[in-house]
């Protein structure tokens, strides 16, 4: 199963511990994987090593061949050797975790001419069925890939975690290895051998194929041996018990269906938020200390440039990282659907939630920021962002001052279009639905509250009447000697009007941009303000409110 010089294994069934098969019968040899022949064999036992699991002792052993005429080398030897050791070492740290007796078949290699197999190349691990409890596994120790003594000793110990995967969770390797469950089988078994060897961390370190696997668009479960990096992740999060309750968890079911609903049960969106900004941050760290090589690409890059909205492909459990580049101003933003999101000036340190608003005026903010997420909704729709420019980076009206007394919130409290048309006897009549609330902010932004319109009206004949909402406002403002603009960057008001006549009755989709910009003067005092509207040919309308915060 691991790329490198070994052929892997695999049988065992959780149990107690049985005794070792016998060298001499005559079909021993042909039940280890990728085994030369069925032939009995004179096989000689280089050593035991004991390993201590959640049902007791187990034994690890390893066999040479004598009829092959060749003697084990001593680097080789003592590569397997120092794998057992450090299984022995690492598994009890996992808790829970358990493993039959092992048997490693050591041979010399696998053509006898020291050169991989040209179609198989170097991914030699098969898995096999289970034989009476015990798990073979075989290491040809001359090949090619095995001159090193490090990646013999990484190899040998990333197939025996795969015994240790038949004997702690059952039908979930056999019934998912090949048809989903890949990513976890072989990410977790190379893990592992990085826990359980003190070599150099390069040897067990995928983080260079995690990258193209990230920016080739991969969902984690669509992976393999490159989850290295995830599961070097969870170990650092959570520690060895988290990485076996996350394995524990999984499906023996096959397919991606189970598989995403295995991982949605076993971490929190949050947890899943938190690696991709750990893998963003490159502050994932191998078991052994090292930082895990990491170069990821923020490839994805949205402009923001006006009101609207923006799509883009949002599959289940795929690490999506990107840049915004927002246009100076203030902006509101949503998405959907609410995906695990963390967003962060670009350059800064440490990532927040997905906010509300964005300031990227170039005096007070920043314009370019880098986000990072990844749905885990098994719908699997593409995600929408919607911003929304609540202030541009040009001053309203003739000046940028504002005037401290207006800063604040304030609440209509007389006056207003509405005594203003009755007042000139118009034969329409209009009504706000709740408190009309404005907030005047100190850096020159405003924003009004939603609230909700009715109106109603005759002309001859015909009865006008409507209904609606205005929507949240947003603009600029700015105040000096009793002279206030307002220019309105984002709002309006929507609804629907219903006319009826002699001739029938029809009901039409109404909506409006909102109030533009408007001149007018002001007198403030305390927790009182007023507001003077011009209309040429006709009274001003006056607008009273009262504070209702600073």
């Amino acid at each position: 199963m691991r790329l490198g010089l070994a052929i892997g294994l695999l049988a065992a069934l959780p149990g107690a511990a049985w005794a070792f098969g016998d060298c001499s019968a005559p079909d021993y040899l042909g039940r280890f994987p990728e085994s030369p022949s069925a032939a009995s064999i004179e096989c000689v036992e280089l050593f035991r090593q004991e390993v201590m699991t959640a049902e007791g002792p187990r034994t690890i052993r390893a066999i040479a061949d004598l009829n092959v005429g060749w003697a084990v080398p001593d680097d080789l030897l003592a590569a397997i050797r120092a794998a057992s050791s450090g299984v022995a070492t690492a598994l009890p740290t996992f808790g829970g975790l358990r493993m039959d007796d092992v048997t490693i078949l050591v041979l010399d290699d696998y053509h006898g001419d020291g050169t991989p197999d040209p179609e198989i190349g170097e991914v030699l691990g098969i898995a096999g069925p289970p034989v009476e409890n015990e798990c073979l596994l075989t290491v040809y120790g001359l090949a090619a890939a095995a001159t090193d003594p490090n990646m013999t000793a990484a190899t040998t110990a990333h197939e025996i975690f795969h015994c240790v995967q038949y004997a702690s969770f059952g039908a979930a390797l056999p019934n998912t290895y090949g048809s989903g469950g890949d990513w976890w089988v072989e990410g977790s078994a190379e893990y592992f051998a990085g826990v359980a060897l003190d070599i150099p961390a390069g040897y067990t370190d995928r983080g260079a194929d995690f990258d193209a696997s990230v920016a080739a668009g991969r969902a984690l479960n669509e992976m393999s041996y490159e989850t290295t990096t995830f599961f070097n992740w969870l170990h650092q999060s959570q520690g060895a018990p988290g990485v076996r309750a996350l394995l524990e968890a999984m499906p023996t079911a096959p397919g991606a269906e189970a598989q995403q609903a295995a991982m949605r049960s076993a971490l929190s969106d949050q947890d899943w938020l938190r690696f991709v900004e750990d893998y963003a941050d490159k502050a994932i760290l191998h078991p052994q200390g090292d930082a895990v090589f990491a170069e990821p690409a923020f490839e994805r890059r949205i402009e923001v440039t006006a009101t609207g909205s923006q799509a883009f492909a949002a599959p289940p459990f795929v690490l999506v990282l990107g840049r915004l580049h927002y246009d100076c101003g203030t902006w509101g933003q949503t998405r959907t659907p609410d995906l695990p999101w963390g967003q962060r000036p670009d350059g800064a340190a440490g990532w927040e939630d997905f906010p509300e608003e964005v300031d990227a005026r170039t005096d007070t903010g920043r314009p370019d920021w880098e986000f990072a997420a990844m749905a885990t909704d098994p719908s699997g729709r593409d995600g929408r962002l919607e911003f929304e420019r609540r202030r541009s980076c040009q001053p309203c009206g003739e000046t940028d001052a504002v005037d401290a007394c207006v800063v604040g919130t304030w609440q209509q409290s007389g006056g207003g279009a509405e005594e203003w048309m009755r007042s000139q006897g118009l034969p329409f009549n209009a009504a706000a639905a709740g408190p009309q609330v404005v907030t005047y902010r100190e850096d020159g932004a405003y924003g009004t509250e939603p609230f909700g319109v009715t109106a109603s009206g005759r002309h001859g004949d015909t009865l006008f009447e409507g209904q609606g909402r205005v929507t949240y406002g947003f603009g600029r403002w700015s105040a000096a000697e009793g002279q206030m603009a307002i220019c309105q960057d984002a709002g309006g008001m929507s609804g629907s009007m219903t006319v009826t006549s002699p001739d029938g009755q029809a009901t039409r989709n109404v909506s409006s941009g909102g109030a533009g910009n408007l001149s007018m003067s002001y007198s403030c005092s305390g927790n009182q303000m007023s507001t003077t509207l011009p209309f040429p040919g006709l009274p001003d309308m006056v607008t009273d409110y009262v504070r209702i915060s600073e």
